[in-house]
């Protein structure tokens, strides 16, 4: 495990890439009701940015402004494919990422994604 963690650094492709695979899945467990969609995209950027700057501080390569956007068009890419792909998947009419928000603190209630309410239960 030392050495997986250890090696991130060396290759920036692999870092961008796991993290935009897992990033989606987080921002979904952080997302509260009120959040627009504009918030949503602006969180997705700053968390590009700071996933570029870490991997480009603790990197190898040289910093070229071309390795510099390479990394971040990979992270969005991937974290935007993700997203795509775990919003079409659904279940019950709601998808994954609906889910994962309402078993997290601050998500949307589990009744509505369930459609129940206390005053239909017996």
């Amino acid at each position: 495990m030392d050495k997986l963690l250890m090696g991130l650094q060396s290759d920036p492709f692999i870092t961008t890439v796991i993290v935009g695979f897992v990033w989606p899945m987080v921002q979904a467990a952080l997302d509260k009701p009120w959040w627009t969609r504009r918030r949503r995209v602006v969180l997705l950027v700053a968390v590009a940015l700071v996933t570029t700057a870490a991997v480009w501080v603790s990197g190898s390569y040289p910093a070229t402004w071309r390795l510099l956007v390479t990394q971040m068009s990979v992270f969005l890419g991937v974290a935007w494919s993700v997203y795509t792909m775990l919003s079409a998947v659904r279940i019950n009419g709601a998808s994954i990422l609906d889910w994962v928000g309402a078993a997290t603190p601050g998500g949307q209630p589990l009744d509505e994604l369930t459609g129940t309410s206390d005053s239909t239960r017996d």
